[in-house]
């Protein structure tokens, strides 16, 4: 969810690919890392009304939003209070980790919320990382500020938790200090799992002391809500100005793109996969625009091809041994 007020528009998706899992060996502590197994959003769909009431008790004008390809949540209050000027900052953060605290207790007290496994459903490990103030836009919209959290999640029992790329929570605070709106792009977790960590990649040159600013940091990444997804991996990356560079942090880790390639009035497309165990099935999609409900099936081979015309393709890979599947998505025109 963006921080703009207004419902989000979920994207064609493509029918999840499955292949045959195979036994994993034991991996031992000191060079294992955590993945994260991820819950099914529709479970998160299907509570919409106690989730509702939890998170805000007695509030029926509204309803709770909530994004069927990942589970993400938007829910506005519709309530306006105070004046034209927002809160001060640390007001408005003490009243959001207060509301947040609420908020968690009455989701692990609700039966129902524990039964779909959806007692986490706002993560615990969070960490302030903006707290931004809006006066107000028009008469009875009155001013805010909004707090947003990043989630965190530990790569071992023993290690500091670090972020997860693609997850957050927006606290909305109005200015009469009322708790008025929630984002939260966190999806459901059903455990952690270890598997083989891999170290980061080296420097160019060894020998060259790099500043503790540009050397790489561990992060997990959860990538867009719009996008279905079965795990969270971790992954080594070090920002270069306006770029990031990502590497596998597990052998399960993967990084997919798609490699459009011209032709004789068509466009070919290559499945670039980095990282998982070498053995993947795949799905390729593609929509026009214009016409976003009307799919045109393009194969299940490492390759595909199109015929003229502006198309969204989507490509889905699985990791057929590690039971990973990742998505990568692109807008071309061929003429």
């Amino acid at each position: 969810m963006s921080l703009a007020e207004g419902s989000p528009i979920p994207l064609p998706t493509i029918p999840p690919v499955t292949g045959p899992a195979v036994p994993r060996p034991a991996v031992p502590p000191k060079s294992s890392i955590r993945i994260y197994r991820l819950g099914d959003p529709a479970a998160v769909v299907g509570q919409t009304d106690e989730i509702r009431a939890a998170l805000f008790p007695g509030t029926q004008d509204r309803q709770l939003q909530v994004h069927p390809a990942s589970g993400a949540l938007w829910f506005d209050t519709g309530r306006r209070s105070g004046g034209t000027r927002p809160l001060p900052g640390p007001q408005a953060r003490e009243l959001a980790l207060g509301f947040l605290e609420g908020a968690r207790r009455r989701i692990a007290g609700s039966a129902r919320l524990r039964g779909a496994g959806l007692d986490q459903l706002l993560p615990g490990d969070l960490r302030l990382v903006d707290t931004l103030s809006f006066g107000a836009s028009a008469p009875g919209n009155g001013a805010r500020t909004v707090c947003r959290f990043a989630r965190l999640l530990r790569p071992g029992s023993t290690e500091a938790p670090v972020p997860v790329l693609g997850e957050s929570v927006d606290v909305w605070v109005d200015a009469g200090g009322t708790v008025q709106a929630l984002a939260s792009t966190c999806r459901v977790l059903t455990g952690d799992e270890p598997v083989a960590r891999i170290v980061p990649p080296k420097d160019d040159d060894p020998a060259a002391e790099v500043p503790e600013e540009e050397k790489m940091k561990l992060i997990y990444v959860s990538g867009d809500e719009d996008a279905e997804r079965d795990t969270t991996c971790p992954f080594w990356i070090r920002y270069d100005d306006d770029e990031a560079e990502l590497a596998p942090a597990s052998g399960h880790s993967m990084l997919v793109r798609i490699l459009p390639t011209t032709g004789q009035g068509a466009m070919g497309f290559t499945a670039d996969v980095y990282g998982g165990s070498g053995r993947y099935a795949y799905a390729w999609r593609a929509w026009s625009p214009s016409a976003p409900g009307e799919f045109l099936d393009l194969g299940s081979g490492g390759t595909a091809r199109i015929g003229p015309g502006v198309y969204d393709v989507a490509l889905r890979v699985r990791d057929t041994v590690h039971s990973v599947t990742e998505r990568a998505a692109l807008r071309v025109m061929c003429s």
